[in-house]
């Protein structure tokens, strides 16, 4: 198989337009980088999966057309600040250590912190910068924190960072709010509270995460409103004039530059929609105009044969009926369809909206001749299930929809119009840039870099590891999805495995005749040396260090 290619992705998170100079926020440059290399321009989009890409026609002509589009490209740990984090280090979860979204096992407790690929390319003489969202509990203690490694600075902070309309930023140490006042104090409010660690349960307690909005917002007048939806300040927007404002400035200096532009873009607006118990808050995410109306009377695509399966009986028993009921179900509890419907359309709404971003980031990089020497990799931290296997919306599970994400890059050395089908994963992409540049790493990596397999596809991988090691909240079972269960596994060009660390069961899929991850294998006596094989290398990957993680 031919290693994909490291694309450098535009992050998909809108930076805030701001003119603010570009302040030192870390380590300081200590070489100039040689002519030759490249700028580096990483788009993440937030909760992406592969196929969201047919919304996007812009990205695919000016990347994929002009670049490589790695078509088997798989997220390791496909929960966001665990898969920032890989992005950010080049190390597999149980190396780097963040595990969570939640304190202590997020941005809070990330004791290492300050070893970043941002810090890396300073010390190499390249500018900076991030604009959107960095790691989950990032401002949550303090809004005012610049991390280490970071000329421009302009995060957004964690509960905010994923309203479409109401953020909070941090541009290099000012704290500039967005949309509606009494909306965002609520929930900047919210966000302290689960930085705290006060909140380790979903429902039952005083302490819960329910009681907790409930008591924070509640107290709105209603009907409810869920702030502003302006679309001045629409958060995708925002961020990514930020983006484009550390560009030009890094551009007018000479200097080489990174950045990472990472808007929340198809997220949910979870705040939004658990401040309203769990229910639709309509579209989700909400888009501004002429976004909405593209997408307003969009239908719920019923198409995966795995949308809504009938058959459950071959899953883990948490995916089983009557724990998940059928999503077309009077049972599916919280209008299921209805919420599927309303994600899809703001999903799709958000992917245009990015699609123009990404084409007004190029089309600056081409008005100042920076274009061609800048290596653009476009990727997701992870995607999202809708409706498949009775799924009502969830990432974090080893299935195809949740791990599969685009990858494409163009720039210097980058091939034009080609399809890359070599298993690739996001723990490569740190390795390609840091190869692209003539950076050293900080730290031992456990991928390997694109460029490298470009030039040689016998270098390709034949596995990718999976793993989601910790419940989302601290106390077991206390998440509202109980098929959320602690996992390791791997996925290779034909099948993928997982072990559920829990219970002991395991799922087998040969995805050559079963794409869909319909028919569990793990217990037909004709896969037993297949489940034997796949479970020894998920296993032996669930503890790899360094070149070992690379098979």
């Amino acid at each position: 198989m031919i290693r994909r290619a490291a694309t450098i992705v535009l992050a998909a998170a809108a930076a805030a337009a701001f003119s603010a100079p570009i302040a030192s926020a870390g380590v300081s440059s200590s070489a100039a980088p040689s002519a030759k290399k490249p700028n580096v321009l990483v788009i993440m989009a937030d909760d992406m999966r592969y196929d969201d890409m047919k919304w996007m026609p812009q990205t695919k002509k000016l990347l994929g057309n002009q670049g490589t589009t790695f078509s088997k490209h798989f997220v390791t740990y496909p929960l966001c600040c665990p898969a920032r984090t890989t992005f950010l280090t080049g190390q597999l979860a149980h190396n780097h250590g963040v595990t969570s979204v939640f304190s202590p096992d997020n941005f809070i407790g990330w004791s290492t912190k300050d070893n970043n690929m941002g810090a890396w390319l300073q010390r190499a003489g390249w500018q900076t910068g991030v604009s959107g969202k960095y790691l989950n509990g990032y401002g949550e203690l303090s809004q005012t924190e610049v991390p280490k490694g970071w000329n421009d600075w302009r995060g957004s902070i964690d509960e905010s960072t994923i309203d479409a309309f109401n953020t909070t930023i941090n541009v290099n140490g000012k704290v500039t709010r967005h949309g509606d006042p009494d909306w965002s104090n609520r929930v900047l409010q919210f966000s302290k509270i689960v930085g705290e660690g006060k909140i380790t349960e979903y429902a039952g307690t005083p302490t819960s995460l329910v009681s907790t909005i409930s008591s924070l917002f509640w107290s709105r007048p209603r009907p409810w409103t869920f702030g502003s939806t302006d679309p001045k300040n629409y958060t995708t927007k925002i961020e990514a004039d930020g983006s484009r404002a550390f560009i030009a400035k890094a551009t007018k200096s000479k200097k080489r530059w990174f950045s990472w532009y990472t808007p929340p873009s198809q997220h949910r607006e979870d705040v939004a929609e658990q401040a309203n118990l769990a229910r639709s808050i309509g579209i989700n995410p909400r888009v501004p105009e002429p976004y909405l109306s593209r997408v307003k009377n969009l239908p719920l695509d019923r198409s995966a044969p795995s949308f809504a399966e009938v058959n459950m009986s071959d899953k883990r028993e948490a995916l089983q009926s009557p724990a998940v009921p059928n999503i077309l179900s009077p049972e599916c509890k919280g209008g299921c369809i209805t919420k599927l419907t309303d994600y899809t359309r703001g999903r799709a709404g958000a992917s245009m909206a990015l699609d123009d971003q990404v084409a007004k980031t190029v089309a600056q990089l081409k008005k100042s001749g920076q274009l061609e020497k800048t290596l653009i990799i476009f990727t997701s931290d992870n995607g999202w299930l809708l409706g498949e296997h009775n799924i009502p919306g969830d990432k974090y599970m080893p299935y195809e929809e949740s791990i599969h994400v685009p990858l494409l890059m163009r720039g210097p050395g980058i091939p034009k119009g080609k399809v890359n089908d070599a298993l690739v994963a996001n723990v490569d992409l740190s390795p390609t840039i840091v190869d692209a540049t003539g950076a050293t790493a900080g730290r031992q990596t456990d991928g390997m870099s694109l460029l490298k397999l470009i030039k040689n596809p016998s270098l390709a991988r034949t596995a990718v590891p999976l793993e989601a090691t910790r419940k989302l909240f601290v106390k077991p079972g206390a998440y509202p999805n109980q098929w959320d269960v602690p996992y390791y596994g791997v996925r290779t060009k034909d099948y993928m495995y997982a072990k559920y660390t829990g219970t002991g069961e395991e799922e087998l899929y040969n995805l050559v005749s079963d794409p869909y991850e319909m028919n569990n294998l793990a217990s037909v006596p004709s896969s037993a040396a297949k489940l034997a094989e796949m479970a020894q290398l998920a296993l032996e990957l669930s503890t790899c260090r360094g070149s070992a993680c690379v098979r």
